[in-house]
């Protein structure tokens, strides 16, 4: 039986905001030919890694916007960065162009009008001066020299010259730190060593037909000669904004606002005009969220107008609704979630749950870390047998949303992560008083407690504390949840965490907030437990102790990525595995005076258990009253799940 994830009550809530994975990268298609603006989502995240969601007008709320339905994964159409439905001239209306693998794959929509079917793709393979700037985030269909023909406008993410010199890209570094256990892509000051992001807008123009197209580079477009960099994710869409045939590009922009410009073709250039930021109803630029949005033009209302839809990193998808279509005078609303009868508990990017009775009722919340730093505190209104999920609620410190937020440096992947701080909170009673508190680490790698200063029934939070060794502030690894056992027997929360190189190590009790150097521990052949990867693939490990199988000593669960399979070849000898495991299980086989530990692969009847590709976090939990902890998983796809003690085994 497959292990379904977390969902919130048909009871509680009709329809809730709509999100997907992470990268969540709409475009509009009207699917049955009924003049819905149905999405084609491309987003990232669980066992699949990407890949393309269809989402369907299901009903429209009070204010006449659309509400969607549950949703369905297209296996289809392979693992997507980017879609969009092409105007094939047939009575079937669509063909689906995709992009991966180094090329435009186009399905054939061998249906009829309102009833899609689509054959095997033909594959465009794409030119190598695309393929080696970096990844496609966009497709847009438009006749850019207005020939009666549709092209295709690319979106092109570049990562040339991105990263430092010692990296050479996304896990080429066999390790991210050097011999001082420092990141190599930052100077002594702390700033990034590599370059900036640079966003594109590149023609493919075609030299046939709709139902038949030719790609071939024309090039970027350019502005005053240059190509065109938005310095973010490019999400360029083509309106006609005037309705004067000239086409316009509407583009998010590094600042977080939306721009406007003209195409023209001057001596056959591919040259934008003039450039104005977009207004709104506030009277000032447009907002969009800044977290690496994909936009797409749509009627949403089905009143002829053009509104937009965004899509952003962290899943959410949000309506920008026409005020005023007057000549000149275009301004939005700022942006709002659309909604959905999906009823699965999405919590962003990179969810890093754990459970606690958060109003000391007897019955088990979730609390739980998100990629975007911030916390959110999910209540259980219902039991533990038969839980019923409220919407989030930001967790508070001193009265305020907390949140831990990197610069513009960003962290150790550079401005790409800009904003985001990956909170990995750990619940336990860190000072003794009998309150939980909150053990917390995040981008900087630094371990912080937050006491407790309320009650039982009234948690509060107002400081973070730093953890120390030898006087100095803990660094451990980025990103990775650590574990808090009392592993000594004296009473207190001893310290389980990676350090820099991805091993893992115990660090004992030295005082209230101070911890003991780290002793790294073995496996049962004498070997540092190294259990993340290097540099771009590094902080994806996640831990979480617990007793398995009830013989007094702690083991130990760790949540592995589908991208470390060389943490998987160091523990198990280059066994191989029917699916890549995401959970792993160091059972104590010795004492916790003489630790020995032997990895097992968590497993289910279906197999091993395989949820998540990039990033995964199991958390031991008492949850169902069996004798052996229950797992609660956050994957990235932004579902969480649980598994009952009798419905996993090693």
């Amino acid at each position: 039986m497959p292990i379904l994830p977390l969902c919130y009550s048909l009871d509680r809530y009709k329809a809730l905001p709509l999100r997907i994975g992470f990268n969540a990268r709409p475009t509009p298609v009207d699917w049955h030919d009924e003049g819905e603006p149905d999405l084609l989502i491309a987003h990232t995240g669980g066992l699949q890694g990407r890949g393309v969601s269809l989402f369907q007008v299901a009903e429209r709320d009070k204010a006449g916007l659309p509400v969607y339905d549950e949703g369905m994964f297209i296996e289809h159409f392979g693992p997507a960065t980017a879609v969009t439905a092409w105007p094939n001239g047939y009575p079937s209306r669509f063909d689906i162009i995709c992009v991966y693998d180094g090329c435009l794959w186009k399905y054939p929509n061998i249906g009829s009008h309102d009833s899609p079917w689509f054959g095997s793709p033909a594959c465009y393979a794409l030119p190598a001066e695309i393929t080696a700037l970096g990844e496609i985030t966009r497709l847009c269909p438009v006749d850019v020299d207005r020939t009666g023909v549709l092209d295709l406008l690319l979106g092109v993410l570049s990562f040339k010259d991105y990263f430092p010199g010692e990296v050479a890209g996304w896990g080429a570094c066999s390790v991210g730190v050097d011999a001082a256990g420092k990141n190599i892509a930052l100077d002594e000051d702390g700033q990034w060593k590599g370059g900036a992001l640079h966003g594109y807008a590149i023609w493919l123009k075609n030299h046939r037909s709709h139902h038949d197209p030719d790609f071939s580079l024309a090039g970027p477009l350019l502005q005053d000669g240059r190509p065109i960099d938005f310095g973010c994710v490019p999400s360029p869409v083509s309106i006609e904004w005037n309705d004067d045939g000239i086409p316009d590009l509407i583009a998010p922009e590094a600042g977080g606002y939306l721009s406007q410009r003209q195409i023209s073709l001057e001596f056959g250039l591919r040259q934008i005009e003039s450039t104005h930021n977009i207004p709104f109803s506030g009277d000032s630029d447009l907002p969009v969220p800044h977290r690496s949005p994909v936009i797409a033009a749509l009627d949403l209302e089905r009143i002829h107008r053009n509104d937009l839809v965004v899509g952003t990193r962290d899943g959410e998808i949000a309506a920008i609704v026409t005020e005023d279509d007057s000549i000149g005078g275009t301004r939005f609303s700022a942006p709002s979630a659309l909604h959905s009868f999906a009823r699965v508990m999405h919590l962003g990017e990179a969810p890093v749950p754990v459970a606690v009775d958060w109003n000391g009722s007897g019955v088990l919340d979730l609390l739980v870390g998100k990629g975007d730093g911030t916390i959110d505190l999910v209540e259980n209104k219902g039991t533990n047998a038969e839980p019923d999920f409220s919407l989030p609620r930001p967790f508070d410190l001193d009265g305020k949303p907390y949140r831990s937020q990197t610069g513009e440096q960003g962290t150790i992947l550079g401005p790409l992560d800009a904003g985001y701080g990956y909170a990995c909170p750990e619940i336990v009673d860190w000072t003794g008083d009998g309150k939980f508190d909150l053990v917390l680490n995040d981008f900087s790698g630094r371990i912080r407690v937050l006491p407790n200063s309320g009650t039982a029934s009234h948690p509060q939070f107002s400081e973070e504390i730093p953890v120390e060794k030898v006087g100095k502030p803990l660094e451990t690894l980025w990103r990775v949840k650590p574990a808090c056992v009392d592993w000594t027997g004296d009473g207190r929360p001893d310290l389980l965490a990676l350090d820099n190189y991805g091993f893992l190590n115990l660090h004992q009790r030295d005082g209230n907030f101070s911890v003991k150097p780290g002793r790294r521990l073995l496996d049962h052949l004498g070997r540092p437990l190294q259990l993340d990867g290097s540099y771009a693939n590094s902080g994806r490990a996640n831990l979480s102790a617990c007793d398995f199988d009830c013989d007094g000593d702690v083991d130990i669960l760790v949540g592995v990525t589908q991208h470390n399979a060389h943490i998987l070849n160091n523990l198990f000898g280059g066994a191989e595995f029917g699916s890549r495991p995401s959970i792993l299980l160091l059972e104590n086989t010795g004492s916790n005076e003489s630790p020995v530990f032997v990895p097992r692969i968590v497993k289910t009847l279906d197999g091993p258990l395989s949820l998540s590709t990039y990033s995964v976090s199991a958390c031991a939990v008492n949850w169902s009253g069996s004798a052996r902890p229950d797992l609660l998983i956050g994957c990235d796809s932004g579902w969480l799940y649980l598994v009952r003690g009798d419905e996993w085994f090693v």
